[in-house]
């Protein structure tokens, strides 16, 4: 008699290769990599992407034409330091758009999967609920630092490109390239993390979206109140937003005390009526450590929030 194999219905059994939890994590982050690229998604996403990368290239432009303006005119009396190093202005320009491509591109990678009760799915390859949050940090960070890595160093290549002497440029300017490497990830790894946690509290894409930049703009603005109502050093730590730039400047030595005008009541002897006049205020930045440790901890804080939101959604 002819022998055959029964098989139960809609089941076969796999024959290919295992390749293991880090092959998975891998492939789940390349995906999610392609996905935040706008790889098969709908026009209006490809689009929001596409303007922020325009937004990013003219910033490329803008500080490449100003810098070599400044090179040749003089830069004047009194100009800051941003506007002698054209590196650490262009991450500081690109914060906006960071903050804008961080709120549309990491709530579209975990919200939909915690709406559409799509996260057991995953746990369903060889991979665990911590595992699943490694591989949508891993894109979110890393699509963050290639956007704002990439315009940078395309920026120091024009500069180079300009220079008289290119090798001479990139020679002399050995310690702007090293921050610009370390100032690119440490910014996507801070907005990339921060928004990480917040998505992960919840399914609506609008929802955390909007607490994203909520969160970075009014933590910048409730420090700068406190800051002009106190006059006081302390209330700088109150910007949370401003821990990576604040950084970045001490990578790229452009760390500078901040200068405040403040009315003052003078009150003449004799009963003159009370008079006003402006003082300046200076108010000293923190120590480079202090903003360091201020972009690890908003890091760590929001992975933390993420795997314990997940976690508990894997029980």
């Amino acid at each position: 008699m002819a022998e055959g194999v029964v098989y139960e219905l809609d089941y076969r059994p796999y024959e290919g290769p295992y390749r293991g939890r880090a092959y998975a994590l891998l492939a789940l982050a390349w995906d999610d990599v392609k996905r935040a690229l706008g790889v098969k998604k709908r026009w209006p996403y490809k689009l929001m992407v596409g303007l922020l990368l325009l937004g990013e290239l003219g910033l490329f432009f803008f500080y490449l034409l100003t810098s070599e303006l400044v090179e040749r005119v003089g830069p004047g009396p009194g100009a800051p330091a941003t506007l002698l190093n054209p590196y650490s202005a262009f991450y500081e320009g690109a914060a906006l758009i960071s903050w804008l491509l961080s709120a549309l591109i990491v709530p579209d990678l975990i919200c939909n999967d915690r709406r559409y009760r799509a996260y057991p799915l995953y746990l369903a390859r060889p991979i665990y609920p911590h595992d699943y949050v490694l591989a949508k940090g891993l894109a979110a960070v890393g699509t963050l630092t290639a956007f704002l890595l990439g315009p940078a160093l395309l920026l120091f290549l024009g500069k180079a490109l300009l220079a008289e002497d290119a090798w001479a440029y990139v020679t002399q300017h050995r310690r702007d390239l090293g921050a610009l490497l370390g100032a690119g990830p440490a910014l996507g790894l801070f907005y990339g993390s921060v928004a990480l946690g917040i998505a992960s509290l919840t399914g609506h894409r609008g929802y955390a979206a909007g607490a994203i930049v909520g969160v970075f703009l009014l933590s910048s603005l409730m420090g700068s109140l406190v800051l002009f109502a106190t006059w006081e050093r302390w209330a700088l730590l109150l910007s949370v937003s401003e821990y990576a730039p604040r950084l970045k400047d001490a990578l790229f030595g452009t760390l500078e005390p901040l200068q405040l005008f403040r009315e003052v009541e003078i009150t003449v002897r004799d009963g003159e009526p009370v008079t006003r006049e402006l003082r300046r205020v200076v108010i000293e930045p923190y120590a480079p450590w202090v903003y360091a440790l201020g972009t690890v901890g908003g890091a760590a804080l929001g992975w933390a929030v993420a795997w314990l939101s997940f976690r508990r959604r894997a029980l």
